[in-house]
């Protein structure tokens, strides 16, 4: 009963780190085939894509190791609905609570995104 009972217990401990976990690898891609060469400009060693969302255009930096991250800003224009809240951190450690969100579609250059998840950021972090 000794060696069972700390199993139990990390089997528990263990069941609830990972239940914190999101899966930000969702949505789909609405062509089936897509062969696109995407225009970007360099700004301040960032990568800035245009993109399409209701009709407008916006810049957005490409990095295909983050999630998608909007800002508060975006967030109110957009009218988007908060899926959950959650606690992200950089790698100083520092954390925020932010919102998780679903972009219903975005338009990357004829390649469209739908029901993409991300996170939204604040822009003036106090």
């Amino acid at each position: 009963m000794k060696k069972i009972l700390p199993l139990i217990i990390l089997a528990f401990y263990t069941t609830s780190i990972f239940a914190q976990i999101i899966n930000f690898n969702q949505g789909r891609i609405k062509q089936k085939q897509y062969l696109q060469q995407i225009p970007y400009q360099e700004i301040k060693g960032w990568i800035v894509v245009p993109v399409t969302i209701n009709g407008k255009s916006y810049n957005f930096i490409l990095d295909t190791g983050a999630s998608l991250a909007i800002s508060d800003k975006l967030y109110k224009e957009l009218n988007l609905r908060t899926i959950s809240q959650l606690k992200i951190g950089d790698a100083s450690g520092k954390r925020e609570k932010t919102r998780r969100i679903l972009l219903p579609e975005i338009d990357l250059q004829g390649i469209t995104f739908r029901n993409t998840p991300g996170v939204v950021f604040h822009e003036n972090p106090e």
